[in-house]
């Protein structure tokens, strides 16, 4: 049985940056020698386009004002998200329809703290699944929020924690998770996660889980990669390994 555990950081402790530095902007000034905008980075958005997640779990950290990002988790399930403002990004993850059925998930992300080595966001979502048969259409809804800790300024290594609470009609339960980004060079991240799923209340009665994940991340300013192994101790009767492989890109970048 997953150990029930929840980390939340006080933020309180820590004095914050200067207004300008939580506000600051992601310029697009100059023209590129194609004739398009050159989109200048700083340190509190994502640098490439994984850079607003560890594995699954999301980061603190929004793509830049204007940009897109499309991303493929193992082919089947698909990823498109688009940066509404320099803090808030909206994510629509879906997959093709498979048997008269296709979930979906919309994911709306905000920071609300940016700090020199402390970052946090929240988040709302709402998820639909749709062709279920007699019951036709189920919707969750789930809102949660996430801390970044960074292990130096420019943020590319960092410690995250989220949680989240995921509800449908009478049926809550908590979703926890923590992860660890540690850039090793300039084309190389090593990647590890571990996520807690604990009801609330007695509807599911014990059921809860535990996933764990641990990979390699080849990041770029448009493309990224990661290829991550993911464990569940207590999936049904036996234990699961799996690999997943995810490619991301980011026009415009």
């Amino acid at each position: 049985m997953a150990t029930r555990w929840l980390v939340w950081p006080l933020l309180a402790l820590l004095a914050p940056a200067p207004t300008r530095a939580q506000e600051a902007a992601v310029s697009q000034s100059a023209a590129s020698s194609d004739g398009g905008p050159l989109i200048e980075f700083d340190d509190y958005h994502a640098a490439e386009p994984h850079g607003d997640r560890v594995v699954l779990m999301p980061t603190a950290k929004t793509q830049p004002k204007g940009l897109f990002t499309f991303s493929s988790y193992d082919v089947v399930l698909l990823q498109a998200g688009y940066a509404i403002t320099n803090s808030t990004q909206v994510t629509l993850t879906f997959t093709p329809p498979v048997a008269g059925g296709m979930p979906l998930d919309l994911t709306l992300k905000t920071a609300v703290f940016r700090g020199p080595f402390v970052r946090a966001a929240a988040m709302a979502s709402a998820t639909g699944l749709t062709g279920l048969g007699d019951v036709g259409f189920v919707f969750l809804g789930r809102a949660g929020g996430v801390v970044d800790f960074c292990l130096e300024p420019q943020c590319v290594s960092s410690f995250t924690v989220a949680s989240n609470v995921t509800f449908a009609g009478a049926v809550l339960f908590m979703w926890n998770g923590a992860g660890v980004i540690w850039r090793v060079g300039p084309k190389l991240a090593l990647l590890a996660e571990a996520d807690t799923m604990i009801p609330l209340g007695r509807a599911l009665g014990q059921v809860n889980g535990l996933m764990a994940w641990a990979g390699l991340r080849v990041p770029g300013r448009r493309w990224s990669f990661d290829a991550t192994l993911g464990h569940s101790p207590r999936a049904g009767d036996r234990p699961l390994t799996f690999p997943l492989l995810v490619l991301s890109y980011r026009p415009g970048a």
